[in-house]
């Protein structure tokens, strides 16, 4: 017979009652395999690893341990659904190292003995199965999963600051080696089913439908599943360990500037386990993941996921979940944000109409959407027929023509308001009264734009960055007619494309630009003052960010940041002033990246060099006074700082955190710091208030501490 055990709340109809303590659900068919499922707590949509599941999986452990089943399967709830990994929530809650190291040896403990029973064991995935749930699954002799969109296999621990903590660390290297085992534990990636075949991380693929039937058979020796070897010994010799290790230490070091504990951590105890017997090794692991998980770069990493989890509010409207509602888009204006929006949309599934009317804009759009599908395919991350679907949702459409059928049009023109009004106006007659209209602008505001149209309600800021594909944050600006609901159909299409959304107040910069600004500008007022370009970089990047702020104005185009600066400029006097640097650049034909010139210069291959003659193009010092590369770092962080804290105060963000997030999706701040208020705040309002006054006292009012400020230092209470 094949016994059906759930672990957690049955949703069954009068089950037979398990064993006092155990959560489980019972049914019988015709063969001898023991059939767990996972089942989610209530209220959950998906399983996690919590106290509640530990007790419940112990207890149906030590039932299958007096009992002779043929063969054991594990598996999820139903379609899409396995076993999300440990419950984040108390992961994040630990702060002592003892009781960390506790949990981590009792969840290895409970695994051990799923790799320790006499019959054969199987795990069927369906879904989610991350970290916790993968190490769970490797405990089992084979692993099978189901071609279902959202199978994802992995151990992402690394991105929250932890290592690995229930075997991962310990088993993976067994199974594949540990020159193979290290990307897995060390990119924190996900991986689809067909991927995690390649890399050995599962036994075979089999089709959604016939997973559990495939499941049975598998178990019972009857698929001719591989039968998994131990890890070569050449692999387990001390020397061949450290030089996989080393190699894997410098590559990591490269990568992250030793800024992130856990991958070296993961390294170490990954190339020491291998030498020596499971239970040693995972004693290692434990003690691994005990520091890493009580540690400020584990705090602030998961700090931010839970941001990024709540940024999911801004999609729900009176407690229930808004769909986006877009099956049909159109994108007005090709350009490279135009074209970015448009590729992103098709690659969602939205059929979009393109429209620009320079035919070769939309041209180039086709171009470059084809390039970017074909490398998906070569790179594995996407099939042909996929490929081509998302290629076939990309129509042309330069007369306007299949407005009326689209439930969202995009508008991309040039950054100049009498344009995009005469366009809306245009669009407003054509489209249907339930289409969301959507500006890309990032200077001008969301009520200037939708005024005077008809059904201003509908007219919604969507404020990608450069380069689309990449940056994970989506601005959903709210003009003061704005619906509820608009707002929230955008933010669910965020989602719906992937993107983190976040609500933020009309006007000039929105959030991110506002605050990035100063950034920008603190850059320019170095230079001026004599700073090298490459120190003002080396010092930004030597703080955590992946692009220095000079580097970043000639990738985002001197035209397009000197528009920006001037627009803030012109709402924020004298905080931000006319862009003279910027200025004197254009003037002399220099864009940046795209024109060859900026302030460096790029060659074949767009190799940046530095630029002897950009000291007599901007008429300063050639000589550097020499300023550490802290205190350079120090004033172009906290002029942006100065800012952040002042849109809180004006409300262009509810909460810090969102502004944390932000920082750290729209701009590139160090995650491992936990976002700029989060970071400023570290030492102590009335310690960030020194540093203010004293910078406000030698650079001038950009560094004017705003009330909000004032107000914490004075009253010693905490941001919410």
């Amino acid at each position: 017979m094949t016994e059906a055990v759930g672990i957690g709340p049955s949703a069954t109809a009068a089950p037979p009652a398990p064993p006092a303590g155990e959560r489980a659900a019972l049914e019988t068919t015709p063969r001898e395999v023991l059939l767990v499922r996972f089942l989610p707590a209530a209220g959950d949509k998906v399983v996690k690893i919590d106290l509640p599941f530990a007790d419940a999986l112990e207890a149906l452990l030590q039932r299958i341990e007096r009992s002779s089943p043929r063969g054991i399967v594990f598996l999820g709830p139903g379609p899409g659904l396995f076993l999300a990994g440990a419950d984040v929530a108390l992961i994040r809650d630990l702060r002592d190292p003892i009781e960390a190291q506790r949990l981590a040896a009792r969840g290895q403990k409970i695994f051990e003995r799923i790799a320790r029973l006499g019959p054969p064991t199987l795990a069927a995935i369906s879904g989610a199965c991350l970290g916790g749930g993968f190490e769970l699954a490797l405990a089992c002799r084979w692993r099978i999963a189901s071609d279902h969109p959202r199978t994802r296999i992995g151990l992402p621990e690394v991105r929250l600051g932890i290592v690995p903590g229930f075997g991962g660390t310990q088993r993976l290297p067994r199974l594949l080696g540990l020159a193979r085992a290290r990307p897995p534990i060390l990119a924190g990636t996900s991986y689809p089913a067909k991927a995690a075949l390649r890399l050995g991380l599962v036994d075979d693929v089999v089709p959604e439908e016939r997973l559990e039937e495939l499941a049975e058979k598998g178990v019972l020796g009857e698929l001719g599943l591989p039968r998994r070897r131990p890890a070569r010994f050449l692999d387990r010799l001390p020397p061949v360990r450290r030089l996989v290790a080393s190699a894997a230490r410098r590559r990591t070091l490269l990568q992250t500037r030793g800024s992130y504990p856990a991958p070296l951590r993961a390294i170490e105890v990954a190339s020491r386990g291998l030498g020596m017997s499971i239970e040693r090794g995972l004693e290692l692991e434990a003690r691994a993941l005990a520091e890493t998980a009580t540690g400020a770069v584990a705090k602030n990493l998961l700090q931010l996921y839970f941001l990024r989890e709540s940024a999911k509010r801004f999609a729900s409207l009176g407690g229930r979940e808004v769909e986006p509602g877009v099956a049909r888009a159109a994108v007005v204006g090709c350009g490279t944000m135009g074209g970015g929006i448009a590729i992103l949309l098709a690659e969602s599934g939205v059929a979009v109409r393109l429209e620009d009317a320079d035919a070769g804009s939309i041209a180039r759009t086709l171009e470059r959407a084809r390039r970017r599908f074909d490398e998906k395919v070569a790179r594995r991350r996407a099939e042909p027929h996929e490929a081509r679907a998302a290629m076939d949702r990309l129509q042309p459409a330069a007369d306007g023509s299949g407005l009326e059928r689209c439930d969202l049009v995009v508008e991309a023109i040039v950054e100049s308001l009498e344009a995009k009004r005469a366009l809306f106006a245009r669009l407003a007659s054509r489209v249907r009264p339930d289409a969301l209209l959507a500006t890309n602008t990032s200077s001008l505001a969301v009520e200037a734009i939708a005024r005077g149209l008809p059904r201003p309600e509908r007219v919604v800021g969507l404020h990608f960055f450069n380069p689309v594909e990449k940056m994970p944050l989506l601005e959903v600006v709210r003009g003061p007619e704005t619906s509820a609901e608009s707002a929230a159909r955008a933010a669910a299409l965020a989602l719906a494309i992937d993107k983190i959304p976040l609500f933020v107040g009309d006007g000039a910069g929105f959030l991110v630009n506002r605050v990035l600004g100063p950034y920008l500008q603190e850059a320019s007022n170095l230079l001026s003052e004599g700073v090298l370009e490459r120190e003002i970089d080396d010092a930004a990047v030597a703080f955590g960010f992946p692009v220095g702020p000079i580097a970043l104005l000639d990738d985002v185009g001197l035209d397009v940041a000197a528009a920006a600066a001037r627009s803030l400029a012109a709402a924020f006097p004298p905080r931000f002033e006319a862009p003279r640097v910027l200025d004197r650049l254009l003037e002399n034909r220099r864009l940046g990246r795209k024109s060859g010139r900026g302030f460096y210069r790029y060659g074949r291959g767009g190799r940046r060099v530095s630029d002897p003659d950009l000291p007599r193009v901007l008429g300063i010092p050639t000589r550097s006074p020499g300023l550490p590369s802290e205190a350079l770092a120090e004033r172009l962080v906290l002029a942006a700082v100065a800012e952040a804290f002042r849109c809180l105060e004006d409300g262009v963000v509810e909460r810090a955190g969102d502004l944390n997030l932000a920082s750290v999706m729209g701009f590139g701040f160090p995650p491992y710091r936990g976002g700029l208020v989060r970071w400023a705040l570290e030492g102590g309002a009335e310690a960030l208030l020194r540093r203010m006054s004293d910078l406000r006292a030698r650079h001038g009012v950009r560094f004017e501490p705003c009330r909000l400020l004032l107000e914490l230092a004075s009253s010693k209470r905490s941001l919410a």
